[in-house]
């Protein structure tokens, strides 16, 4: 059994660390326990990770997530605990017990105009935006 990072997989560990590297904001780092932590502290990185597309790891592309596989998946985790970075809020847009490829769509009413969306990108657009 191999153990080591392919190539394609240090070059995804040095995009995520670069990443948060840079845009992970440094007044959350100032705060000891994340008891202290208000809900918008706890968005702001979500948010920060929606904007590049990374606050729902385990989903595909297709439904609003990266598309990322479980090494891709597991690297994030990690390079998120070495910055100790608020780690993505686990019953918030995770939602491992929806399917990957779960293809269901509902009917939202937006300013009276009626939109056919996916269900999981429904539920990660209401839970940043």
């Amino acid at each position: 059994m191999n153990l080591s990072y392919s190539a394609e997989e240090l070059a995804f560990r040095d995009e995520v660390r670069g990443f948060i590297d840079a845009n992970y904001p440094p007044r959350l780092r100032e705060f000891a326990d994340r008891d202290d932590m208000s809900k918008e502290d706890f968005l702001e990185w979500h948010r920060i990770l929606g904007k590049k597309g990374w606050s729902a790891p385990a989903w595909p592309v297709e439904h609003g997530g990266p598309g990322w596989n479980a090494t891709q998946r597991y690297i994030f985790g990690e390079e998120s605990a070495r910055a100790q970075t608020i780690p993505v809020l686990p019953f918030g847009v995770i939602i491992s017990s929806l399917p990957q490829d779960d293809n269901r769509v509902g009917v939202i009413n937006i300013n009276g105009n009626p939109a056919k969306v996916s269900l999981m990108n429904f539920l990660l657009r209401i839970f940043l935006y």
